[in-house]
């Protein structure tokens, strides 16, 4: 009788044990997902500045060759 109670007593001490567990890997997991979110997507305002800068040097670049012409430059 008293090994059938320490078996169980056994038993339960894992399964708590593993139910922890458990639950701390999958709080580091989401901790870990929201990092990697916020590493990509969280950049993503600094790359469409990026784009839209890069846009305006274009045109700003191309001015010239269309200014140059009207001027008598070319």
């Amino acid at each position: 009788m008293q090994q059938r109670t320490d078996i169980k007593e056994i038993r339960n001490e894992l399964q708590t044990g593993l139910k922890e567990e458990k639950d701390v890997r999958r709080n580091d997991d989401q901790k870990l997902v929201q990092k990697l979110e916020d590493a990509v997507i969280g950049g993503i305002h600094i790359e469409l500045a990026g784009l839209a800068f890069l846009t305006v040097g274009v045109q700003l670049g191309t001015i010239p060759d269309q200014v140059a012409p009207l001027l008598g430059l070319q």
